[in-house]
């Protein structure tokens, strides 16, 4: 199954909906603009049911 994740901010968090296979390891990622700068590991997510809500904190830089 492909991963799939939506993502809504609330009460300065990013809050992400990540559906996948059960025990399926999901990789987050984030990169402070959307120009060609590289992407850093934030976060390895192993899922212990087949939909997981994670809540990220919004950095200064992320919500430039």
């Amino acid at each position: 199954m492909t991963p799939v994740v939506a993502g809504v901010v609330e009460d300065q968090f990013l809050r992400l909906r990540i559906t996948a296979r059960k025990g399926q390891s999901v990789i987050i990622e984030r990169k402070a603009t959307l120009g060609a700068a590289e992407w850093s590991e934030v976060e390895t997510v192993s899922l212990a049911e087949d939909t997981v809500t994670k809540d990220m904190p919004i950095t200064a830089a992320v919500k430039e």
